[in-house]
C-alpha cells in the first residue's frame, strides 16, 4: 500500500507512481517484477534482476496502482529470496494538476569524466540541467527524467540524486556499485530546484559518473512552443520486443569499431501504446550477454546519441534498468550495442504505460 507510511502523500486519484526499487541481502540469483496491486499472475517481465547472493542493486520505474492504490511484488528464481524496498519518487494523477512530460532525445548534461573529477564519498555535485543540456530543458521545468551512469568505480558505494536545494542526502539511493571497475546505469526522475540537481555520494568509495537527460516536467502553461507535454497513461507490464522471438532478429552486437549496427522495433504491443503517444516508460533487459558492452535506446530512426542506457561487463550477464524513451507516429525505438568487437546481447523492452 503505498499510502501507508505518513511521509507518502498520495492524492486519491493517482494512477501510478515512479519510484525505486532497491534488492539486498539474497541469498542466491533472482528477480523481482513490481506490478498493480491486483494483478494476479506474473507478467513476463522482470524489473531487477541479481545474479549472486547479498547483491544490492537499485532500479528506477513506473508502476500503475490499483483501485486500493496498492503496488505488488513477485520475486523469482530457483530457490531464491531478497530483501525489498520501495521508494516513492513522485506520482501521476490526472485530475490533481501538477507537470506534464516532454520527451528529449537523450542529451549528456554533465560528465565527471569531462570534468576531470570523480566523486568521493561523504562530497555532493550540484549540476545545472540548463546549462548542462542548452536548449533540450527550458528554465521552468519542475523535474527530469534522467540515466545515471557510473564507472571506473573504486571500493563500493551509492549515489542519490535530489533537487538542487537538497540540503542533505535523501534516504533512498538511486544507484549502488559493490566492485571495483564497474560500469553500471540506473534510470530515475527527480525534480530539479532552479534548474539544479544535486548528487550526493556515499559508502566508502568513488565512481566516475554521467547524467544524461531523456525528458523534463514542467507546468501545462509553461510548455515551450512547438512542443507537446503529455500525461501519464499506466498498463500492466506488457512485452514490447524480445529478441530471442522466433523471427525476432536474434543478439544484437557491437561492431569491429564499436558501436554495431541500429535495430529499430515496435513497442505498440498492438494498441496497447495507442497513436498520439509521444513517449512510452518502459523496461530495459539485456541477458545472455558476450564480453562487456553497452546498449543504447532512443526515438525510432534518431541517430545514435551519447549516453548509454544499460551496461554490462562480463559475458552471460542479466540486468535491467527502465527508462522513458520518446516515441513518433510509428511508434517505433532504435537500438544499439556497443563496446567493442565480440560484444553481443539478447535483449527485452517492457512497457508500463505512455504518454499523450
Amino acid at each position: 500500500d503505498v499510502t501507508d507510511r505518513s511521509r507518502v502523500h498520495i492524492p486519491d486519484d493517482t494512477t501510478a507512481v515512479a519510484y525505486t526499487i532497491t534488492v539486498t541481502g539474497q541469498n542466491s540469483s533472482g528477480y523481482a517484477t513490481v506490478t498493480p496491486g491486483d494483478v494476479m499472475t506474473r507478467p513476463n517481465s522482470s524489473t531487477i534482476n541479481w545474479q549472486q547472493p547479498n547483491q544490492t542493486r537499485a532500479n528506477g520505474f513506473i508502476v500503475g496502482l490499483d483501485d486500493n492504490q496498492r503496488i505488488k511484488v513477485f520475486v523469482g528464481g530457483t530457490t531464491g529470496f531478497t530483501q525489498v524496498i520501495i521508494d516513492i519518487l513522485g506520482y501521476y494523477s490526472p485530475t490533481g494538476g501538477g507537470s506534464v512530460f516532454v520527451p528529449v532525445s537523450p542529451v549528456r548534461a554533465y560528465s565527471s569524466i569531462a570534468a576531470g573529477a570523480p566523486i568521493a564519498s561523504g562530497q555532493q555535485r550540484t549540476i545545472d540541467v540548463l546549462n548542462g543540456a542548452p536548449g533540450w530543458v527550458p528554465d521552468k521545468a519542475t523535474g527530469i527524467a534522467y540515466n545515471l551512469t557510473i564507472t571506473d568505480t573504486v571500493g563500493s558505494g551509492f549515489l542519490a540524486v535530489a533537487p538542487g536545494s537538497a540540503a542533505a542526502a535523501p534516504e533512498v539511493s538511486t544507484i549502488n556499485w559493490f566492485a571495483p571497475g564497474t560500469t553500471i546505469a540506473n534510470a530515475t526522475q527527480t525534480g530539479i530546484a532552479n534548474g539544479q540537481a544535486k548528487v550526493f555520494a556515499g559508502g566508502g568509495g568513488s565512481t566516475q559518473f554521467l547524467l544524461d537527460v531523456v525528458g523534463y516536467f514542467v507546468a501545462p502553461e509553461d510548455v515551450p512552443p512547438g512542443v507537446t507535454g503529455a500525461r501519464f497513461v499506466p498498463i500492466d507490464p506488457a512485452r514490447a520486443y524480445d529478441s530471442r522471438d522466433p523471427g525476432a532478429g536474434g543478439p544484437l552486437s557491437g561492431g569491429p569499431a564499436g558501436v554495431g549496427a541500429p535495430r529499430t522495433t515496435s513497442v505498440a504491443i498492438g494498441y496497447k501504446v495507442p497513436n498520439g503517444a509521444t513517449a512510452v516508460a518502459y523496461n530495459l533487459t539485456v541477458t545472455d550477454t558476450s564480453n562487456a558492452g553497452f546498449l543504447t535506446l532512443a526515438p525510432g530512426g534518431s541517430t545514435l546519441p551519447p549516453s548509454s542506457n544499460i551496461n554490462w561487463f562480463t559475458s552471460a550477464t542479466t540486468v535491467a534498468n527502465g527508462s522513458i524513451v520518446g516515441v513518433d507516429d510509428t511508434r517505433d525505438v532504435t537500438s544499439w550495442v556497443g563496446g567493442g568487437p565480440g560484444g553481443s546481447s539478447q535483449y527485452v523492452v517492457d512497457v508500463a504505460g505512455y504518454y499523450m
